[in-house]
């Protein structure tokens, strides 16, 4: 007959109360290092939204949707840390409570790619397309793209986004033959 086994030989985990547990927010900032982290790597993370949610892009990784862009970056995290329990998918659509939630919303959308050591945060949206007559009787059509970009040293990811957001818009105009004179 076998002897009866401790818990030592059963593999079982005994949780070192020596060493703190994180904190909801310290758990919270170490997934969006990691994300920093893949983006210094080369990936490019991408946000736009899709009707009242928001699709979020990373890299090669793939492509999820979530309601808000918090949850979406926090889930991200958690995938790549390969966390038990990580989430992929939920349910619901955007409250619009947070201003980046709202930009996204409102036809915006976020690239946050490396630039070098530093890292580039892009708020890009469409603006209204201008018609200009000419004398001639033709017609150019100006397409409007507001742009606010940020570069910065790699720090908080949420940091950086919210920042990116106070940038003053710069605004690209492109012009193209509408219609031609006969």
């Amino acid at each position: 007959m076998s002897e009866p086994k401790t818990r030592y030989q059963r593999r079982i985990d005994v949780p070192d109360h020596q060493v703190p547990r994180l904190t909801r927010y310290e758990r919270f900032d170490r997934v969006l290092t990691t994300i920093l982290k893949e983006v210094c790597a080369g990936s490019e993370l991408r946000a736009e939204a899709k009707g009242k949610r928001i699709l979020i892009s990373l890299g090669s990784k793939g492509v999820w949707e979530f309601p808000t862009l918090e949850t979406g970056l926090r889930s991200i995290g958690d995938i790549l840390e390969q966390n038990i329990g990580a989430v992929t998918t939920i349910e619901g659509d955007c409250p619009c409570l947070d201003p980046l939630d709202q930009e996204l919303l409102n036809g915006s959308f976020l690239s946050v790619s490396a630039f070098g050591d530093k890292v580039k945060v892009c708020w890009i949206r469409t603006l209204p397309a201008q018609e200009i007559g000419l004398k001639s009787g033709g017609s150019h059509r100006v397409t409007q793209t507001g742009v606010r970009t940020l570069i910065r040293d790699a720090s908080k990811l949420l940091s950086l986004i919210r920042e990116a957001v106070a940038v003053p818009e710069r605004v690209d105009k492109v012009s193209t033959l509408a219609r031609r004179p006969e």
